[in-house]
């Protein structure tokens, strides 16, 4: 009988697959290896240590999967186990064929192949582990890392030949399609199966692993250009970001003043992130998406009436959030995918915002009190959640106009979108594609939750307190070259020879919306001259006038914070309202910006801008009212607490969090997991500002990744700020992900001791293994996705 640690880790119809199809070609790989193992009747046992994202020499037999692979020197793979086959438990049908030849080490970097290689990898590591690996094998071998059946073409490796960081993986896949091959034809001419003739084509690269990306196709595509119905009109302000005060930030408060529904992907730091983009509530084709899954089985069962079924709330056919369809429903929106199942609609205004100081909106049914959004009000357009006996969830989906509609989606949401962006294609300009140097001209911007795992193949078992998705379809952008300083304008239409699907969702007609497309450029890039022409007449922040544009003589109260003289945190513009609600104390973040940090970057000069013909935002606030960039979002307000910083709780205590981690490292000791993202929420009764927020953010921490995305009153507010680019989609199709793993405290007032906190950083074997391991995995999602022979190494 199979024989595991434990019972949750067998390897699934992986075995019956070794056992019925006894002629079949199969390689397995680490849980195949040991799946091979199991098959016929021998032992999977904890490994002596988890080994993760590590690097280990390996031995091998001769046999021939390892053709042209050198045994010993040389031959360095990556290991991903915490389990591994007993050789002592072997049965004779079966023959150890590799093995390790030492410890682990980290992966190596192309500095460390220098003389001052560091130690702590390579063959320091390797020495120092040696004796670990020969006493766990037993037979003083080191431990099994593969195996090969002695009369069927099977096989299996503990290691991961596909893995960048292995050596020699490409001859070990290149070997085994050569057995493959061999053993087809033994059996054709031994009359038990078809004549094949298998392409064998020769493999120039042996060693790996692959190289840069070839070149990639011609963009844009032919079958994305026929009949797309969407057109772009376009307009370049060359230099104009050298010309406004206050950078990308003056312009974002300029044409949008924080207001509901709109977005900033902010690149506060330009080194890596050359472009910043942003937008609101835009023309005809703009859209707002909102989607929330259905209840997850035990919130249903929670829910449940007396009888046993899950109840859903209805709401009056006036909410936004009506999920019936009544007498007054309309035909839902035509720009849905013809798979959406209309629910309702309704016309009119949003819901009003919630009472300041209220966080607003009811909890997701299921979930324990108290449990709400972490920075916005969900008192607005709120979607009642599905019995878990539903299919799909509820999508609100919302015009410019505030026309709305709900739809079911069976399929889910994200081939909801898919159908979407397929009806939604872009023609793309040969002026257009050579003048414009990014690729973000306009579409979906928002964000997916965690929970759409549940659409992905994974459990349902949480429900969120926000939306599970919002996302914007926006048809205005305006995008800033930081390293030019050009500013380009972007306006999406329905051209005029495109069909008149959608025609009538929009409202308007196709020569209208190109009159309102041009209308918009012309007016936007007349605001932005004519405030560049008055910031060139006027003095700079600072020479006469405070961070808002303020004398001294014309500040609305002489007692009001905001027109006080700057300290380190109230120099950003709308700090003081940071430290109003209790966010900031003595000056600075609690526990983010202490006394003796590094002084904050400042890679664009903070000056506000006001809009053309209007007054300072401050000169024209009142002392009790906040400037006029300042709009409510429908946050919490914390004025009540003025007297110190407001703490915040933590979701776990100290004893639970640690029991937590205990349980994680149990499970990655037992195979149960190889990777465990552990966090906890920490939550503060009450939201600071969310513009007062994000200035400071963005002035302590300028980040390449920022963003600014305001989900109107039935979403949060995300002020997000991070060094690290998830996914970079380019032109042809290129996918290029590049993530970063590992963090050291700054040490500012002692340059040697920041050298070598970063030193000891580049050198870690944990952060090594943990950035190798995510490296594997996303180039294993982006082979799902990517022509197998182009997702490479970049």
């Amino acid at each position: 009988m199979p024989r595991l640690p434990t019972p949750l880790c067998a390897p699934g119809v992986c075995l019956d697959v070794l056992q019925h199809l006894p002629h079949v070609p199969v390689l397995g790989i680490c849980l195949g290896h040991q799946a091979l193992a199991l098959a016929h009747g021998a032992a999977v046992v904890r490994a002596p240590e988890p080994v993760h994202g590590r690097l280990s020499r390996l031995r091998h037999s001769g046999h021939a999967l390892f053709r042209e692979v050198p045994s010993g020197p040389g031959f360095d793979v990556v290991r991903y186990h915490s389990l591994l086959v007993d050789e002592r438990s072997l049965p004779d049908c079966l023959e150890p064929i590799c093995w390790t030849d030492g410890g682990h080490t980290a992966v190596t970097l192309a500095r460390d192949q220098g003389p001052e290689a560091a130690p702590g990898t390579d063959v320091h590591r390797a020495a120092a582990s040696a004796p670990l690996a020969a006493a766990a094998s037993g037979n003083g071998r080191g431990l099994l890392m593969g195996l090969a059946h002695r009369n069927r073409p099977h096989y299996g490796v503990q290691f991961h030949p596909e893995s960048v960081a292995t050596r020699y993986g490409i001859a070990l896949m290149r070997n085994f399609r050569d057995l493959a091959a061999q053993h087809w034809r033994a059996r054709a001419e031994a009359g038990a199966g078809p004549q094949l003739e298998p392409q064998l084509r020769p493999v120039a690269d042996i060693i790996g692993p692959p190289g840069r990306l070839p070149s990639v196709p011609a963009w844009p595509s032919a079958q994305h250009q026929r009949g797309a119905p969407l057109r772009l009109a376009w307009r370049p302000l060359r230099g104009l970001l050298t010309r406004l005060p206050g950078g990308s930030q003056g312009i974002f408060e300029l044409l949008y003043g924080w207001a509901q529904d709109t977005f900033w992907l902010d690149s506060a730091a330009a080194d890596r992130g050359r472009f910043s983009y942003m937008g609101g509530r835009g023309g005809p084709l703009w859209r707002k998406l909102t989607y929330r899954l259905p209840l997850p089985p035990a919130a249903a069962a929670a829910t449940a009436g007396p009888t046993g079924a899950a109840h859903q709330t209805a709401t009056s056919p006036e909410s936004p959030g009506c999920a019936h369809a009544g007498p007054s429903a309309r035909a839902t929106d035509a720009s849905a995918p013809s798979h959406a199942q209309p629910i309702g609609r309704c016309d009119g205004p949003v819901n009003p915002r919630p009472a300041p100081g209220t966080l607003g909106g009811d909890p997701r049914p299921g979930l324990p009190p108290g449990s709400r959004s972490d920075a916005a009000s969900h008192s607005g357009p709120h979607l009642q959640p599905l019995p878990a006996s539903a299919c799909g969830g509820m999508l609100h989906t919302e015009a410019a106009d505030g026309t709305t509609s709900v739809t079911r989606t069976p399929l889910g949401l994200l081939d909801h979108l898919q159908s979407l962006l397929a009806s939604q294609r872009l023609l793309v300009e040969p002026e257009a594609a050579r003048e414009l140097p990014f690729n973000m001209w306009g579409g979906l911007v928002g964000y997916l939750g965690y929970e759409l795992k549940a659409e992905c193949g994974a459990a349902h078992a949480h429900a969120a307190a926000t939306p599970d998705a919002v996302l914007f379809l926006a048809d205005r952008l305006v995008a800033v070259d930081h390293r030019e300083g050009d500013v380009f304008l972007l306006a999406m239409y329905r051209g005029v020879d495109a069909g008149a699907e959608g025609e009538e969702a929009e409202g308007v007609g196709r020569e209208g919306q190109e009159a309102m497309a041009r209308t918009w450029l012309a007016e936007t890039e007349r605001a932005l001259e004519q405030a560049a022409a008055e910031a060139a007449g006027r003095p700079a922040a600072g020479v006469g006038q405070d961070q808002y544009g303020c004398s001294p003589a014309k500040r609305p109260c002489a007692g009001d914070e905001r027109c006080q003289p700057a300290h380190l945190a109230s120099s950003v513009p709308g700090a003081n309202s940071l430290k109003a609600s209790g966010l900031v104390a003595n000056g600075h973040l609690p526990s983010c910006a202490p006394e003796d940090s590094e002084p904050a970057l400042q890679p664009e000069a903070a000056t506000p801008l006001s809009a053309p013909g209007s007054a300072s935002p401050c000169c024209t606030a009142s002392a009790h009212e906040s400037p006029p960039c300042q709009p409510a979002t429908g946050t919490a307000t914390a004025g009540a607490f003025t007297s110190g910083v407001v703490p915040f709780s933590l979701a776990h205590p100290r004893a639970a969090y640690l029991s937590n981690i205990a349980a994680c490292q149990e499970a990655l000791a037992a195979g149960e997991s190889y990777e465990v993202c552990l966090t906890t929420a920490l939550t503060r009764p009450a939201a600071p500002d969310p513009p007062a927020l994000y200035r400071m953010l963005r002035s302590l921490n300028p980040a390449p990744y920022a963003a600014w995305l305001q989900c109107g009153p039935s979403g949060p507010t995300i002020c997000c700020s991070s060094p690290e680019r998830f996914l970079r989609g380019d032109r042809g199709g290129l996918l290029e992900a590049r993530p970063i793993k590992g963090t050291a405290a700054r040490v500012p007032a002692d340059p040697a001791a920041d050298f070598a906190a970063a030193a000891e950083l580049a050198r870690s074997e944990k952060e090594r293994a943990e950035n190798l391991m995510i490296v594997d995995l996303l180039r294993n999602d982006l082979g799902r996705v990517c022509e197998v022979r182009v997702a490479g190494q970049g």
